[in-house]
C-alpha cells in the first residue's frame, strides 16, 4: 500500500515537475518573442519617423535656399540699381531752367559774358532795347550804341568794353540760339525768350 502511494506521489511530482518546467520554458521563449517583435515594431517606427522627417525638413530646406537664392537676386538688383544711380549722378548734370526773379506776368534771360539776368516785363511783347534799358536801371550792368534811323539801334559798348573795328571786334546777340542782324530797337522780344550777347568777329 505504502509503495503505491509513493508511486503516485512521485507521478504526481513529476508531472508538477514537468508543467512546471514546460510553463517556465514556454513563458521564457514567449518573452523573447515579444521582445523580438517589440524591436522590430521600435526600429520600424524609428525608420518611419526618420523618413517623415526628411521629408518635413526637405521642403523647408528647398524653401530656405530658394530663399537665399531670392536674397541674393534681390541683393545683385539693389546693387546694380545704386550703382546705376551713382553713374548716372555722376555722369549727368541736371540743369533746372532760370527762374524768373519777378512779379511781373512775363519774362526773358539775359547772358552776357557768361552772366545770366532775369528781366521781368508787364506786356507780353517788348523791343530788345527796351528790355535792356531796363536791365541797365535794374541792376550793375550798363551799355550805350548808336542809333541809325533806317536799321535801328546798334550797340557799341557793354559794361565798358567797346567794338574794335580795326580788329573787326563787335558785339553780336543771338535771340534763341539765332544771330540777330537788326537793331535792338527793332528786335521784339516774346516772354521766355533767351537773348546772348557775345564779344566776337562780325560776319557782316
Amino acid at each position: 500500500m505504502k509503495k503505491k502511494y509513493l508511486s503516485f506521489h512521485l507521478i504526481l511530482f513529476l508531472i508538477l515537475i514537468s508543467t512546471t518546467i514546460f510553463f517556465i520554458y514556454q513563458s521564457f521563449f514567449t518573452k523573447q518573442n515579444i521582445d523580438k517583435e517589440l524591436q522590430k515594431n521600435e526600429v520600424v517606427q524609428n525608420t518611419k519617423n526618420i523618413e517623415q522627417t526628411e521629408q518635413v525638413n526637405s521642403p523647408k530646406e528647398e524653401k530656405s535656399l530658394s530663399t537665399l537664392q531670392n536674397l541674393s537676386i534681390t541683393n545683385e538688383i539693389s546693387n546694380d540699381t545704386t550703382s546705376t544711380n551713382i553713374v548716372t549722378k555722376e555722369t549727368f548734370t541736371i540743369i533746372e531752367p532760370d527762374k524768373p526773379k519777378t512779379s511781373l506776368p512775363y519774362y526773358a534771360t539775359i547772358i552776357i559774358n557768361n552772366k545770366s539776368y532775369t528781366v521781368g516785363f508787364a506786356e507780353q511783347v517788348i523791343t530788345l532795347k527796351q528790355l535792356m534799358d531796363k536791365l541797365q536801371a535794374e541792376n550793375n550792368f550798363t551799355f550805350s550804341g548808336v542809333d541809325y534811323p533806317s536799321m535801328g539801334f546798334f550797340v557799341t559798348e557793354i559794361n565798358g568794353i567797346k567794338n574794335k573795328t580795326q580788329e573787326n571786334k563787335y558785339w553780336i546777340y543771338y535771340v534763341n540760339g539765332v544771330s540777330a542782324k537788326a537793331g535792338i530797337s527793332v528786335q521784339k522780344i516774346n516772354s521766355q525768350d533767351k537773348i546772348e550777347w557775345k564779344y566776337e568777329n562780325s560776319t557782316f
